[in-house]
Protein backbone atom coordinates (compact mmCIF):
# COMPACT_ATOMS: atom_id res chain seq x y z
CA UNK A 1 0.00 0.00 0.00
CA UNK A 2 2.84 2.41 0.82
CA UNK A 3 4.38 1.67 -2.56
CA UNK A 4 1.08 2.66 -4.17
CA UNK A 5 1.03 5.96 -2.24
CA UNK A 6 4.59 6.72 -3.37
CA UNK A 7 3.70 5.94 -6.96
CA UNK A 8 0.86 8.42 -6.68
CA UNK A 9 3.27 11.02 -5.26
CA UNK A 10 5.34 10.52 -8.40
CA UNK A 11 2.29 11.36 -10.51
CA UNK A 12 1.07 7.87 -11.37
CA UNK A 13 -2.63 7.07 -11.23
CA UNK A 14 -3.42 4.47 -8.56
CA UNK A 15 -6.52 2.81 -7.20
CA UNK A 16 -7.29 5.34 -4.45
CA UNK A 17 -10.40 3.45 -3.42
CA UNK A 18 -8.29 0.37 -2.67
CA UNK A 19 -5.83 2.32 -0.51
CA UNK A 20 -8.67 4.05 1.30
CA UNK A 21 -10.41 0.73 1.89
CA UNK A 22 -7.30 -0.83 3.38
CA UNK A 23 -6.87 2.10 5.74
CA UNK A 24 -10.56 2.12 6.65
CA UNK A 25 -10.48 -1.58 7.50
CA UNK A 26 -7.53 -0.95 9.79
CA UNK A 27 -9.33 1.98 11.43
CA UNK A 28 -12.56 0.05 11.98
CA UNK A 29 -10.85 -2.99 13.43
CA UNK A 30 -8.59 -1.07 15.77
CA UNK A 31 -8.96 -3.26 18.84
CA UNK A 32 -6.34 -5.30 20.67
CA UNK A 33 -3.56 -6.45 18.40
CA UNK A 34 -5.33 -4.93 15.39
CA UNK A 35 -5.15 -1.55 17.12
CA UNK A 36 -1.40 -2.03 17.41
CA UNK A 37 -1.29 -3.04 13.73
CA UNK A 38 -3.14 0.16 12.79
CA UNK A 39 -0.70 2.25 14.83
CA UNK A 40 2.23 0.46 13.20
CA UNK A 41 0.75 1.10 9.76
CA UNK A 42 0.31 4.80 10.47
CA UNK A 43 3.87 5.01 11.81
CA UNK A 44 5.11 3.23 8.69
CA UNK A 45 3.29 5.73 6.48
CA UNK A 46 4.82 8.66 8.39
CA UNK A 47 8.29 7.11 8.31
CA UNK A 48 8.04 6.36 4.60
CA UNK A 49 6.73 9.87 3.90
CA UNK A 50 9.76 11.31 5.69
CA UNK A 51 12.15 9.12 3.69
CA UNK A 52 10.39 9.89 0.41
CA UNK A 53 10.51 13.66 0.88
CA UNK A 54 14.00 13.64 2.37
CA UNK A 55 15.30 12.04 -0.82
CA UNK A 56 13.28 14.39 -3.03
CA UNK A 57 14.42 17.45 -1.06
CA UNK A 58 18.08 16.52 -1.44
CA UNK A 59 17.69 16.15 -5.18
CA UNK A 60 15.61 19.31 -5.62
CA UNK A 61 17.99 21.38 -3.47
CA UNK A 62 20.77 20.54 -5.93
CA UNK A 63 18.74 21.10 -9.10
CA UNK A 64 16.36 23.97 -8.41
CA UNK A 65 16.55 27.65 -7.62
CA UNK A 66 14.91 28.96 -4.46
CA UNK A 67 11.75 30.02 -6.28
CA UNK A 68 11.51 26.71 -8.17
CA UNK A 69 12.04 24.77 -4.96
CA UNK A 70 9.37 26.71 -3.08
CA UNK A 71 6.93 26.12 -5.93
CA UNK A 72 7.57 22.38 -5.73
CA UNK A 73 7.13 22.49 -1.95
CA UNK A 74 3.79 24.22 -2.39
CA UNK A 75 2.70 21.62 -4.92
CA UNK A 76 3.77 18.78 -2.62
CA UNK A 77 1.91 20.20 0.35
CA UNK A 78 -1.22 20.69 -1.74
CA UNK A 79 -0.95 17.14 -3.06
CA UNK A 80 -0.45 15.73 0.43
CA UNK A 81 -3.41 17.69 1.78
CA UNK A 82 -5.58 16.25 -0.98
CA UNK A 83 -4.16 12.76 -0.51
CA UNK A 84 -4.36 12.91 3.27
CA UNK A 85 -8.02 13.84 3.15
CA UNK A 86 -8.58 10.77 0.99
CA UNK A 87 -6.57 8.24 2.99
CA UNK A 88 -6.07 9.19 6.60
CA UNK A 89 -8.27 10.12 9.50
CA UNK A 90 -8.32 13.78 10.50
CA UNK A 91 -6.08 13.29 13.53
CA UNK A 92 -3.29 11.91 11.33
CA UNK A 93 -3.54 14.56 8.62
CA UNK A 94 -1.70 17.14 10.71
CA UNK A 95 1.08 14.67 11.57
CA UNK A 96 1.67 13.83 7.92
CA UNK A 97 1.79 17.47 6.83
CA UNK A 98 4.24 18.22 9.65
CA UNK A 99 6.48 15.43 8.39
CA UNK A 100 6.39 16.83 4.85
CA UNK A 101 7.16 20.36 6.08
CA UNK A 102 10.00 19.06 8.22
CA UNK A 103 11.66 17.24 5.33
CA UNK A 104 11.11 19.89 2.66
CA UNK A 105 11.55 23.09 4.68
CA UNK A 106 12.88 22.77 8.21
CA UNK A 107 15.63 20.26 7.42
CA UNK A 108 16.98 22.59 4.71
CA UNK A 109 16.32 25.98 6.32
CA UNK A 110 19.94 27.20 6.15
CA UNK A 111 20.46 26.11 2.57
CA UNK A 112 17.11 27.59 1.56
CA UNK A 113 18.10 30.93 3.05
CA UNK A 114 21.34 30.83 1.07
CA UNK A 115 19.48 29.95 -2.13
CA UNK A 116 17.03 32.78 -1.51
CA UNK A 117 19.88 35.26 -1.15
CA UNK A 118 21.53 33.97 -4.32
CA UNK A 119 18.26 34.33 -6.24
CA UNK A 120 17.74 37.85 -4.94
CA UNK A 121 21.36 39.01 -5.33
CA UNK A 122 23.10 36.71 -7.83
CA UNK A 123 26.06 39.04 -8.42
CA UNK A 124 26.83 39.24 -4.69
CA UNK A 125 27.18 35.46 -4.53
CA UNK A 126 29.35 35.45 -7.65
CA UNK A 127 31.71 38.04 -6.12
CA UNK A 128 32.11 35.92 -3.00
CA UNK A 129 33.14 32.94 -5.12
CA UNK A 130 35.70 34.92 -7.13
Amino acid sequence: MIVMINREREGEQIDQALVKSILAINAENGVGSLKQHKQNLEEAILKDTAAFYSEKASYWMQKKSYNEYMLVVSQCLTHEKDTVSTYLQAKNQKKLLEVVEQELLNAHANELERKKQVDEFPLADHKQVS
